[in-house]
């Protein structure tokens, strides 16, 4: 975000332009105030909100995450044991 020392800084060079340059500026404030997420997710982790959050999410969707990962576990196990199978089956001679 800008300093305040930096947006007079934009103004006043914004203003040497003329009219065009204040129109710039009025058009594109909203760019120029807009919070930056990185800044917003340190915030986050910093107040402690985002880890509150994240064992929120985690204790509400605790079993169906298990049940997903136990399914992909099932599913890897038996490409596995497919491979496994064709690897160590007998040739004919």
């Amino acid at each position: 975000l800008l300093q305040q020392a930096d947006a007079g800084a934009l103004l006043v060079a914004a203003g040497r332009k003329g009219r065009a340059g204040i129109e710039l500026v009025a058009r594109e404030s909203a760019v120029l105030l807009r919070a930056h997420p990185l800044l917003g997710l340190a915030k986050g982790i910093y107040k402690g909100n985002v880890p509150a959050l994240i064992g929120a999410a985690l204790q509400r969707w605790s079993l169906p995450l298990l049940g997903l990962a136990a399914g992909w576990l099932l599913y890897e196990a038996c490409l596995l044991s497919a491979a496994l199978g064709r690897l160590f089956a007998p040739r004919p001679a």
